[in-house]
């Protein structure tokens, strides 16, 4: 599906159809047909430039890139209009006799020409346009804080990493693995799962994510998952609160904290920052600047499972889980985690190897359950099917 392509060119015929429409002229009626055509071609560029690196287009990486940017262009542009439509159906009158009064103020002492005519349409897309301005100097920054595409331009956030490429990211946190009461059997079973392989299947490794508090509490179980071949990143486990916002300056210091325990227990820093669930405080934009500072990059998930029974995922999450992969071929980030009540009952650890089963019986072959880096490359090669 050439969704970017399509959403373009919708752009570009509404455009055009309708500019076509308010004239009779056949000369005149060719300048919507080429304004059109510029839309959709600034909409590419547009759609380009958000990208980390250039994708060719129609290729499926700048399919993703332009149906997710113009899903947020639709989720901001389109209630302003709304917004200032709204204001003018309620306030628009006492605006006009406002207007009026000033301009015929201004007239009468000079300022402007007396034969200035006062067109209420006119004024109308003038003052829209200058509320564009405003709403744009100051939702953007809004945006970069809140939303995952304003995310990565303000903290290297991703989503999703390069599809086509058949490489999955597992992603779990620490405590949902390894908490006191888990059990060792399944945990056991896990690992030799993980590690058995037919034919050609590479080892499926982990994505493991720990805190600073599972740092300083376990950090010879957090070598061993290294030298066991699969990736460990830090998160945060602490809840988000109404007051974050006056507290950014103690986020930046656990980020900071969890990076310096990472090195002193590794002897690398850190290179990926999970923001966990969303109501932590890893997804406050501190979190992302103060990650992206250190040189990290910050990961959220393609799909997020939250296991609420021993048993594991049940069909419907299964089902979203493939379904994804289908459609990607690769470059998803499979976030699974535990619930309160499921919480150190072996669920994730079920979970995961249900994922696993799921994905290698697949009609089509050769996914890899690869790290963080692997999955989302910086800079990545181009995968055109």
């Amino acid at each position: 599906k050439k969704k970017g392509a399509n959403v373009a060119s919708f752009f570009a015929i509404v455009a055009s159809t309708y500019m076509a429409s308010q004239s009779t002229s056949t000369y005149v009626a060719m300048i919507p047909v080429l304004i059109g055509s510029l839309i959709a071609i600034l909409l590419g560029a547009f759609f380009a430039s958000v990208a980390d690196v250039w994708y060719a287009v129609g290729t499926g990486q700048f399919q993703m890139i332009s149906l997710d940017t113009s899903v947020i262009l639709s989720y901001f542009v389109a209630p302003l209009f709304v917004l200032y439509f709204r204001f003018l159906l309620k306030y628009g009158d006492f605006c006009e006799a406002r207007i009026v009064a000033i301009v015929s103020f201004a007239s009468s002492i000079g300022i402007i020409p007396t034969d200035v005519s006062y067109d209420i349409e006119n004024t109308t897309m003038v003052s829209l346009l200058l509320s564009m301005g405003v709403f744009v100097a100051i939702g953007v920054p809004l945006i970069n804080s809140l939303c995952p595409l304003g995310g990565y331009m303000y903290g290297r956030l991703y989503t999703h990493g390069q599809p086509n490429t058949k490489h999955i990211a597992l992603c779990v946190k620490f405590a949902d693995l390894f908490n006191d009461a888990a059990s060792m059997d399944e945990r056991e079973d896990l690992w030799k799962f993980l590690n058995s392989r037919e034919n050609d299947e590479k080892n499926a490794s982990l994505n493991v994510f720990v805190t600073i508090e599972d740092m300083k509490q376990n950090a010879s179980l957090m070598k061993e998952l290294i030298a066991a071949g699969h990736f460990v990143g830090i998160t945060t486990s602490k809840e988000s609160s109404s007051f974050d916002v006056f507290q950014w300056h103690n986020i930046e210091g656990l980020v900071k904290k969890s990076c310096e325990e990472y090195l002193d227990i590794t002897g690398d820093k850190p290179s990926w920052f999970h923001v966990g669930n969303t109501n932590t405080v890893g997804v406050h934009p501190s979190s992302l600047r103060t990650s992206y500072e250190l040189g990290m990059r910050s990961a959220m998930w393609s799909v997020h499972i939250n296991v609420t029974q021993s048993t594991g995922l049940s069909d419907k999450d299964l089902t979203n889980i493939v379904d994804g992969v289908k459609q990607y071929r690769g470059g998803n980030f499979i976030y699974i985690t535990a619930s309160k009540r499921s919480k150190g009952d072996g669920s994730v650890a079920v979970a995961l190897q249900q994922v696993v089963s799921e994905i290698r019986v697949l009609e089509e072959k050769g996914y890899v359950f690869a790290h963080m880096s692997s999955v989302a490359k910086e800079n990545p090669g181009m995968h055109l099917s």
